[in-house]
């Protein structure tokens, strides 16, 4: 079982060139209790795609692929680990899907199997076996209550059904299957094609989960520079927005774009001090507020903070 790594990726990734990687995939049955293993020289393997995005929580390429492979419709739940190690050349991760194909339809050469199955397999990958034995435990008791609504059987299909019914409110129609786009700890994103042009759907966890909201707000004192907010889902804490149809910052090298937009940052937050849109205090003061808490939080959870976050939590006073 890929277990998690104690030292930050960050510390680590400017003395590193890009490692490869590898997804393996716990791809389940859209109906039954049973994963899709591949047979791999005398042995079965989880399905596997090599990603073209290097952020791990963009997902469109990955549901692509197993559609373009398998012939299997997914969404990606959630990455379940990696093998990350620093200096590694290769990293492989487990991800877990959810299939939405209609049949029990596989390709050539794989096969559906059950629980019961797994146990007298010869897996290719003998460190799988815990993932496989975790997923098959969780299918009959239900996945881990902490994690995020996104990465739970169904949202996707639920928060379809919402943004369908939104749309139908307003008239307008829906020109091809809604896309998802990135699917992480810190949100989720969906893509939705309509008749009367591109919108997103995002969620977030408390307290991002504020943002439609705050973006309405926005939209209100500059209208045409924010994207405009077509229906707040305050049961998921999301929101349906409009494409703001701009071209973004990392596709181009003109740093005077740069330089702009960041001038403009710093215009409207000038033209904004002293207005409260009502959302939850997180400026500098009210989150230093909150370093001493989060200090002895995490010592009572016998978590190190190390050397660092003493220093980094007293230089963050000190400039509050």
């Amino acid at each position: 079982m890929f277990r998690p790594v104690v030292i930050p990726r960050e510390a680590c990734m400017s003395a590193l060139a890009t490692p490869s990687s590898i997804y393996h995939l716990l791809l389940p049955h859209p109906h039954q209790a049973a994963l899709l293993l591949i047979a791999d020289q005398g042995s079965w393997a989880l399905p596997t795609v090599t990603p073209s995005e290097p952020h791990f929580g963009v997902v469109a390429h990955l549901n692509q692929t197993v559609q373009t492979t398998f012939g299997l419709d997914v969404v990606t739940l959630c990455c379940l680990g990696d093998d990350w190690q620093p200096g590694a050349e290769m990293i492989n991760s487990v991800y877990e899907l959810e299939n939405l194909t209609p049949d029990n339809r596989h390709p050539a050469g794989t096969r559906w199997v059950l629980q019961d199955e797994v146990a007298d397999l010869r897996l290719g990958t003998p460190e799988h076996r815990p993932h496989l034995d975790d997923w098959f435990r969780e299918r009959r008791d239900g996945r881990p209550a902490t994690r995020r609504p996104w990465a739970q059987p169904g949202w996707f299909q639920d928060t379809c059904a919402w943004i369908e019914a939104q749309l139908e409110l307003r008239g307008t129609i829906l020109t091809g299957p809604i896309r998802q786009l990135r699917n992480w700890e810190r949100s989720t994103l969906l893509e939705v094609p309509t008749g009367r042009g591109r919108l997103y759907y995002k969620a977030a966890p408390p307290p991002l989960a504020q943002e439609g909201t705050l973006l309405r707000w926005l939209a209100q004192h500059f209208p045409g520079e924010v994207a405009e907010v077509v229906a707040l889902d305050e049961a998921r804490g999301g929101f349906l927005m409009q494409d703001l149809q701009a071209v973004p910052l990392h596709d181009t090298r003109d740093l005077a774009q740069y330089e702009q937009a960041a001038r403009r940052y710093g215009e409207m937050q000038r033209a904004l001090v002293g207005q409260v849109p009502g959302l939850p205090d997180f400026t500098c003061t009210a989150l230093a507020d909150q370093v001493d808490w989060l200090l002895t939080t995490l010592a009572q959870r016998s978590i190190s903070v190390g050397t660092h976050a003493t220093w980094s939590a007293c230089g963050f006073r000190a400039h509050t």
